[in-house]
């Protein structure tokens, strides 16, 4: 007997066994044991789903937890580290200070008025929150010095002085430029100045703000404590003409002082 007429066979055997089964039983008994087969997947298949949501909620409370363990550490950390007004101010600036008024906290934190041992005419402010300070004694210094400096050129020099949101003093000096050849003329006169200032003690601790402007730009020739006269002034040329090369400026500068002073002190100026 060939393949196709063995099953044949083998169907007619299973329909006349199903057949049996149902006289016997008055239902089918293969249809209910897959329906028990499904009903038994249905129910696992809940209870799988629901234990996933269960498990993605207690992840999720875990994470909240842990975020809110993490913050509340910072918080207790910043808060630990605190440090005092005082003795800060006088390490970062080689001083003695005393304090005038202070409107804090019982750990420190507030607003602070000192004045510098020696000279009471000399005040600032200073803002303290556990590990973090704001000052202005620099600010104040520079101030100081330029309303006790006698000189015939002070009245060239222009202060920008403003108060910011925090109450403490912005305060820089600055002198008008309008072309090249006024360069060396007014570098002499800011450097008269730091003459000046380095009469005062810890003066060197201090950058002293000095600025050359004009309309559309800022150079600083002394752009960090220790700068010679001599160095300020070539740093002052090589920023102006940068910026007259990148503005497209219209100046007569002769192309001799571009091949002088290449490579210019580009991180030292704004537009």
């Amino acid at each position: 007997m060939g393949n196709r007429e063995d099953w044949k066979e083998l169907e007619k055997w299973a329909d006349e066994d199903r057949r049996r089964k149902i006289e016997k039983y008055k239902f089918d008994i293969e249809s209910e044991k897959l329906q028990k087969q499904a009903k038994k997947t249905y129910i696992v298949s809940k209870i799988l789903n629901r234990i996933g949501k269960i498990g993605m909620a207690i992840a999720i409370a875990f994470v909240g937890i842990l975020i809110f363990a993490i913050l509340n550490f910072a918080l207790d950390a910043f808060q630990t580290y605190n440090i005092d007004a005082k003795g800060s101010i006088q390490n970062m600036y080689d001083i003695k200070v005393k304090i005038v008024s202070r409107d804090t906290d019982d750990r420190g934190n507030g607003n602070y008025i000192f004045a510098v041992k020696g000279n009471k005419e000399l005040k600032f402010s200073a803002i303290k929150k556990y590990g973090t300070l704001y000052e202005d004694y620099a600010d104040n210094l520079q101030k100081y010095v330029f309303t006790k400096w006698n000189s015939q050129n002070k009245n060239k020099i222009i202060e920008d002085e403003k108060t910011e949101e925090n109450g403490l003093l912005k305060y820089s000096m600055y002198m008008e430029i309008n072309s090249y050849t006024e360069i060396e003329e007014l570098v002499e006169i800011l450097n008269e100045f730091m003459e000046y200032a380095k009469t005062y003690d810890n003066t060197s601790f201090v950058f002293l703000d000095l600025e050359l402007r004009n309309k559309d730009s800022i150079i600083k020739p002394f752009w960090h404590t220790g700068i010679t006269k001599e160095e300020a002034i070539a740093g002052a040329k090589k920023q102006y003409l940068y910026y007259v090369k990148e503005n497209k400026i219209d100046e007569d500068i002769e192309e001799e002082e571009f091949k002088k002073y290449s490579g210019a002190n580009t991180q030292y100026i704004t537009n």
